[in-house]
């Protein structure tokens, strides 16, 4: 990314505050366009620099939901997708997710009173990688009930722009299959694409944007005293949590350069 003065920068941000409705109308284009991305990540970091929100993380996870989402309804591969309610193959992985996104689960499972089936379930679970989870016995996810997903209208991006276009080959890769799956490529791209745009928001606010591992980062929630308040205020109560370090070199450097363009 080119170095800008301040003129420059501040009609860059412009700019960009001007793509806004649109993405919050429709949602990503496809291909997607990098200034879109920017345009969310400007949109997540005033989110989480809302002093007046105490939800402020929980509501970043809630946009990039709704962004993700407002894409997928506009995108003509969703008529491809075979998912559908009971179709649980791809519910037996590691799954990462942001901080803002484990917050969100961690209150549906408070109102829904279901912290303590949720330890039950997800306590097996705990310092497995990706290797393992899935060798170790095919374990399920732990917010998986009767082969659905207890908390769908919540599920991280990771889950969302999971999309495959045959379900006989999803069923072929849960039994051993090493053949790549069908994934709808529009829906991955614009689910990667809202996560990166999250995670630059979140670094140019002041908040570390690792991804997490889903048990782990929820247990430590639900375990910790005030954990939303002292994590907003800048404590890192994720400490030891299993952290997804696949992010790839370059779009760590996007991250870093786009942040100091909102920041």
């Amino acid at each position: 990314m080119p170095k800008m003065n301040r003129a420059e920068r501040r009609a860059r941000l412009r700019d960009l505050s001007k793509l806004q409705p649109k993405l919050k109308k429709t949602g990503f284009s496809f291909p997607v366009d990098m200034s879109e991305a920017e345009s969310a990540a400007l949109l997540f970091r005033d989110c989480l620099t809302n002093m007046k929100d105490g939800r402020r993380a929980i509501t970043a996870a809630l946009l990039g939901h709704r962004l993700y989402d407002a894409t997928e309804t506009h995108c003509p591969s969703t008529a491809l997708r075979a998912c559908k309610s009971g179709c649980d193959y791809c519910c037996y992985v590691f799954v990462s997710l942001t901080a803002p996104e484990a917050f969100l689960i961690a209150e549906h499972l408070v109102a829904d009173q279901a912290i303590e089936s949720f330890k039950l379930a997800a306590s097996p679970l705990v310092g497995l990688n990706a290797r393992a989870r899935f060798e170790k016995a095919k374990l399920p996810c732990s917010l998986l009930r009767d082969r659905r997903c207890s908390i769908h209208p919540h599920r991280p991006l990771k889950c969302r722009n999971h999309n495959s276009s045959s379900a006989d080959a999803c069923l072929a890769a849960f039994n051993g299959s090493q053949q790549a799956l069908p994934l709808l490529a529009p829906l991955m791209m614009a689910g990667v694409t809202c996560d990166i745009a999250l995670r630059t928001g979140m670094y140019a606010a002041g908040y570390n944007p690792v991804a997490y591992e889903l048990n782990e980062a929820v247990l430590r929630i639900v375990e910790t005293d005030k954990a939303l308040e002292r994590w907003s205020g800048g404590e890192d109560i994720f400490a030891g949590v299993q952290i997804d370090g696949s992010i790839a070199p370059h779009v760590k450097n996007w991250i870093e350069e786009t942040a100091a363009l909102i920041a």
